[in-house]
């Protein structure tokens, strides 16, 4: 039975199964709407100062503060990719401090927009957020980029919750990404 409940927290996770279709195998956790999805944080980023790095993270957040996450980075000249992944909960604070971002960035009606505030920086973050009834409700891609791209300016919360997604997964998940708002 635990078996079956670990798979069903893997499939919501990984956003692969809506909950009320995962009844069948544990109905317990398929009738919660507490372990809902909250926010998927994936990026796709490069940084050239002395050397060209790459590095790439994927967070997974539900709405009870149940965490999964992986970063992934390729520090040049090193020929190999170093990988962390992990899994946690939230604490009550931490969880709020990321819901008081998604909230003051109006997750749910951005849309895509650039950052040029990060010389030396480029890439991408793909942020998801989830609403009430555990679908996607709003996707957006914010860009790092100097020049700027043809995208408006995202607005300083952009920034914050970005910041804030990034220490929350650090904390919850014990690992640091490679990304400038981690710096």
């Amino acid at each position: 039975m635990r078996r079956a409940v670990l798979i069903c927290r893997a499939l919501l996770i990984g956003g692969l199964a809506a909950p009320g279709g995962l009844a069948f195998l544990c109905p317990s956790l398929a009738a919660s709407a507490a372990e809902l999805p909250l926010l998927r944080l994936r990026s796709q980023l490069r940084f050239q100062e002395v050397k060209f790095s790459l590095s790439g993270e994927d967070l997974f957040v539900t709405r009870t503060g149940t965490t999964a996450g992986d970063v992934t980075f390729l520090p040049l000249p090193v020929a190999f990719w170093m990988s962390s992944a992990g899994a946690g909960h939230a604490s009550p604070s931490q969880l709020a401090g990321l819901n008081e971002a998604l909230n003051a960035a109006s997750a749910g009606i951005q849309r895509d927009c650039v950052i040029t505030s990060f010389p030396g920086w480029s890439g991408t973050y793909e942020v998801s957020w989830y609403g009430q009834g555990g679908r996607r409700a709003n996707t957006f891609v914010v860009s790092l980029q100097f020049p700027p791209a043809q995208l408006p300016e995202c607005p300083t919360a952009i920034d914050d919750l970005l910041r804030e997604a990034e220490k929350y997964g650090g904390e919850v998940l014990g690992f640091a990404p490679f990304s400038p708002f981690a710096q």
